[in-house]
């Protein structure tokens, strides 16, 4: 977007002994962009034209049928066909996304991710980092706990029944990717611990959670066998008790990436926008032991909820 657009134009000039002739080529396309080469022979045998647009395509994140219509001046017959026509998918800046592999599902560019990512970026309606952000995680109101998918592009084709929290900030981080959203972002799991609960831990997805956690081995003082199995969790708000879980996963992102304007907030999978770690954990009703999957006490209740 916000960037001129070139077009290379093969022409076929019939017959083969046609006599040269010099002219002006000009194509319209979509919004007034207009291509003109003046000057220029034609003959047979010539080569690729390359043309420049006289302006800018809009500052929008749009899917486009990018139609051009061509005309000739002073050659003997027009130009035909008169139009092209192609696919094109204006994004913010150069897509981020690796290129991927066939070892590796969950990375690439696709028509199919790239159609899906320029449409909800594009429905959006904003070019301003965090409001996109923002706009992309409430496409996702509410997380599936029992949904947890591998590849994160699956949720495009059921956003209805909805995904967990991870797979939701994995799945908005690989659409800003897709689109070129200049930023940093980084998908960070916030959670808890039992002796500072209101105090929001951060680790990257797949590192540091709840687990482990053990009522005897945190309070060796009041150690007692009927509770060597008491792991502590976080109760959610889902109904009709209440999930269990391990952390709320969020996508940290700062734009700009750098400087005293840089802002950093937390986008939290299903459950809206936080500032830091202390905001996220306070999306939990309560943090609660646990004997196997059933509730057998509560350590805290975050009464402070935004």
């Amino acid at each position: 977007m916000d960037a001129l657009v070139s077009v290379k134009l093969k022409l076929r000039v019939e017959p083969s002994d046609a006599a040269p002739e010099t002219g002006v080529l000009k194509g319209v396309g979509p919004d007034g962009l207009v291509f003109t080469v003046k000057g220029i022979e034609f003959r047979p045998g010539m080569p690729e034209v390359v043309l420049t647009s006289n302006k800018k395509l809009k500052k929008k994140i749009q899917e486009l049928w990018f139609e051009i219509s061509w005309s000739t001046t002073g050659t003997s017959v027009p130009i035909t066909p008169s139009w092209t026509g192609n696919e094109m998918f204006v994004t913010m800046d150069t897509p981020t996304v690796e290129l991927g592999s066939s070892s590796d599902p969950k990375s690439g560019i696709t028509l199919k991710r790239m159609k899906n990512a320029v449409r909800a970026a594009g429905q959006a309606a904003s070019v301003d980092p965090h409001t996109l952000m923002e706009r992309l995680l409430a496409l996702f109101p509410f997380f599936n706990i029992g949904q947890p998918l591998g590849n994160p592009w699956r949720l495009a084709d059921q956003a209805a029944t909805g995904a967990d929290c991870q797979t939701i900030v994995r799945y908005i981080d690989a659409l800003r990717k897709m689109v070129g959203c200049p930023g940093k972002g980084e998908v960070r799991v916030v959670w808890a611990k039992v002796r500072t609960p209101t105090k929001g831990e951060e680790s990257p997805l797949g590192g540091t959670d709840m687990g482990g956690q053990f009522h005897n081995e945190i309070f060796p003082e009041s150690a007692d066998p009927m509770k060597a199995n008491w792991q502590a969790r976080l109760l959610d708000g889902t109904e009709p008790k209440g999930g269990l879980n391990k952390y709320e996963a969020c996508l940290r992102f700062r734009y700009p990436e750098s400087g005293p304007r840089a802002v950093t907030k937390y986008y939290a999978g299903g459950v809206g926008v936080r500032a830091n770690p202390d905001e996220v954990i306070r999306v939990f009703h309560q943090m609660v032991w646990v004997d196997g999957d059933k509730q057998v006490g509560v350590i805290h209740t975050y009464w402070n909820r935004p």
